[in-house]
């Protein structure tokens, strides 16, 4: 009689499910293949004995090699018991300490035997790409011992080498994690430093920079013991005789009097390096001897700052006949700007701190540094240096506003070029005490500027809204309620420029109704409802922000909003009603959120009707949360998080899938559902079991009741690693 096997292989898992010798068959136990008309039905294999790779089912035929010996009754398992499952887990032991830290791969294509006293060897296909490989089958209790076939170049890393022994209890789950790491042969290294005169002290050896004999260096390996050492020859080098392993590795060199490192620098210059086993390493230093000490100069630039930024612009010219004095330890001195709008001193100032400050002049403000008495101090160093100083002033002029009104056609909340200027606008000039020091209207160029002579300070400027525009620029509705301002700063050295941005908006109107019957839907005699509030909520790609706006006696509320899609209004909830039109969606305890999207198009006026009614909604809600079980108790603890990206099916009693909800780590996944019994499941995902609730298939059991909120929560831990 020929006996076959059924094996399913499952991503990165391969499993061999076991019966006893009496059932005189193996069958599988995961991947859903029964019986063999349970395969015909699926389209898999349908012989006693199959293999499944990824779909594909094949069938083997085990030789008589394979079979157990007929004489002896306890080489399988013995149906007694619970289900059990035990697993093998093969890694790549990169540094071979025996247990498997972060990085370390899975090894696939590794066969392992599992054996006990009450049968013989049972073996187990190799281990898939993810390394882990499964027996799944009855089990009696007892003491097992699974064990890999060696391979050659691996050496067994974990404790027990290549075989590990446990003890079994009926329907318990053994993970086995087997390390190994590959031998290797290798050869020492050889380290080459070379020796440079880095003549221009850049740090590296350019061309006709020459090579420097009699240098001493010494190579230490990772633990710091001396393997090699010598002076470099006549060509400036020097290479290592001595074995040296693979690994990291440095050298360092012996420093000389006069001569400063500058490749790599530092008092005793140190290298570390990489030796590779049969290769050689190159390495090199840099030395120069230092030029002798020189004395450094100032030199400072005088722009006209027309902007008044306190940074020179392109554009921007330099001043001549500026007159700055400079004190410290070369001072006092007198530099006065030439025609190029410069002026140095000698390069013979000392070295120490000095004080440069700039003489005013009637008429300007000082922009860079700014300041009543303009000045920087600065640093003269060791070696040849110039400090260059930059001071800008700018004219000052009588206090004034002037406002641009544009038409933000792109909605960018700025001005760009090509927009147009919009005429006929009127704007309002408050200063900070909100006194009226300026109105009026924008020209045809789209300007309006208030009288010379303002003083200094801070002032409001308010624009009047217009019909069917909206502002972007300060952000209208929904951002802020008009009037639209903005806050200017009026100063001494320019005109306070400010603009202002409109669209083209279209109009959204609110109808609040009393849903007399509940039905979601306005009917004849069902009467408006005032004083109910809303928010705007509007998303563009820089904001997103909100208004609120209230229903007047007849039940109606509008405001102008800038045109575009999956707008969004929001109700605000009145104690004792429930919304249906419509169906408000749970949050927190008793209370509803209302919504709806809607979209706004320029010049047109979009209308949404929203009904409640008192008593509440005639409908329910499920809410479902997924959770780490970290201390596997299938009870949320605090300290235990939520979990993201987890299938929960919503089925009726009678089985029809209502939808499926993915769960997030903020809020709780929800769905709006009708009165009646329904079953939540979980779709299991690789690497964890789950505890909350128990069960081959996670599920859960509600009955939605109206205006009831139900609250769900399942629990999942993962496979620990040894």
């Amino acid at each position: 009689m020929r006996m076959r096997k059924v094996l399913t292989i499952l991503g990165a898992a391969a499993c061999l499910a076991l019966l006893s010798p009496s059932s005189a068959q193996m069958g599988v136990t995961i991947g859903g293949a029964k019986s063999d008309a349970d395969s015909h039905k699926s389209g898999g294999c349908h012989g006693p004995f199959c293999i499944g790779v990824d779909g594909k089912t094949v069938e083997k035929v085990l030789t008589p090699a394979d079979k157990p010996a007929k004489d002896a009754p306890s080489a399988a398992p013995s149906p007694q018991g619970a289900s059990t499952q035990i697993c093998v887990y093969k890694f790549n032991d990169l540094n071979g300490n025996g247990h498997r830290d972060f990085g370390e791969p899975p090894l696939g294509g590794w066969i392992f035997t599992l054996s006990s006293a009450n049968f013989g060897p049972v073996p187990l296909i190799a281990t898939g790409s993810g390394g882990g490989s499964c027996f799944t089958t009855v089990f009696p209790a007892g003491s097992y011992t699974a064990t890999e076939t060696a391979q050659s170049g691996w050496l067994a890393t974990t404790p027990g080498g290549q075989s590990q022994t446990f003890a079994l209890t009926p329907g318990q789950n053994i993970d086995l994690f087997f390390g190994n790491r590959q031998l290797q042969t290798t050869l020492p290294g050889v380290v080459c430093i070379t020796k440079y005169n880095d003549l221009n002290g850049n740090g590296v050896r350019d061309s006709g920079e020459p090579a420097l004999s009699g240098w001493l260096f010494t190579v230490k390996n990772s633990a710091g013991a001396i393997v090699d050492f010598g002076t470099t020859n006549a060509q400036g080098q020097f290479c290592t005789t001595h074995p040296l392993s693979a690994g990291t590795a440095t050298a360092s060199e012996a420093a000389q009097t006069g001569w400063v490192s500058t490749d790599p620098g530092g008092t005793i210059p140190t290298k570390s390096l990489t030796v590779v086993a049969g290769a050689t390493t190159y390495v090199v230093f840099g030395n120069r001897i230092p030029p002798p000490p020189q004395t450094g100069q100032i030199c400072v630039a005088k722009f006209n700052d027309l902007n008044a930024d306190g940074i020179r612009n392109s554009g921007e010219p330099l001043l001549a006949g500026w007159q700055f004095t400079i004190a410290g330890p070369s001072g006092p001195l007198t530099l006065t700007t030439a025609a190029n709008g410069t002026a140095c001193t000698p390069v013979s100032l000392t070295l120490g701190s000095y004080v440069v400050t700039e003489v005013t002049q009637s008429g300007w403000i000082s922009t860079a540094p700014g300041g009543t008495s303009p000045h920087r101090t600065v640093t003269v160093l060791l070696g040849p240096s110039t400090n260059n100083l930059m001071f800008g002033n700018a004219h000052t002029v009588p206090g004034q506003i002037c406002v641009d009104k544009y038409w933000d056609q792109n909605r960018n909340n700025q001005f760009d070029s090509g927009e147009p200027l919009l005429p006929g606008w009127t704007f309002t000039v408050r200063n900070g005490s909100g006194v009226v020091v300026g109105t009026g209207v924008t020209d045809a160029q789209g300007r309006y500027c208030t009288a010379p002579g303002l003083a200094l300070g801070t002032y409001d400027v308010t624009e009047t809204p217009q019909p069917w525009w909206v502002s972007t620029d300060p952000q209208g509705p929904p951002m802020a309620s008009p009037p639209w301002h903005k806050a200017v700063t009026v100063v001494a050295t320019h005109v306070a420029e400010v603009r202002f941005g409109n669209i083209k908006s279209g109009r959204l109107c609110v109808l609040k109704y009393n849903d007399l019957n509940g039905n979601g839907q306005q009917d004849p005699g069902e009467p408006p409802l005032a004083g109910w509030s809303f928010r705007t909520r509007y998303t563009n790609a820089t904001s997103a922000a909100e208004d609120t706006i209230t229903t007047d006696a007849n039940g109606l509320a509008c405001i102008d909003l800038p045109p575009g899609a999956n707008q969004q209004i929001d109700e605000i909830q009145q104690p004792g009603w429930g919304s249906t039109d419509p169906v408000g969606i749970p949050f927190g305890s008793g209370h509803f959120w209302t919504y709806k999207i809607y979209t706004i198009v320029a010049g047109q006026t979009t209308k949404v009707s929203i009904g409640n009614r008192l008593g509440g909604p005639v409908s329910g809600h499920v809410c479902i949360v997924k959770y780490n079980d970290v201390n596997r108790n299938a009870v949320f603890d605090p300290g235990e998080w939520k979990l993201s990206g987890w299938h929960i099916t919503v089925k009726t009693a009678s089985g029809t899938t209502v939808g499926t909800l993915v769960t997030t780590t903020g809020a709780p996944a929800c769905m709006d559902l009708p009165v009646g019994s329904y079953v939540a499941t979980e779709t299991m995902q690789f690497g964890w079991r789950n505890s909350d609730p128990p069960g081959v298939s996670p599920q859960k059991s509600f009955t939605i009741g109206s205006g009831q909120s139900v609250n769900l929560v399942f629990g999942n831990y993962q496979i620990p690693l040894p």
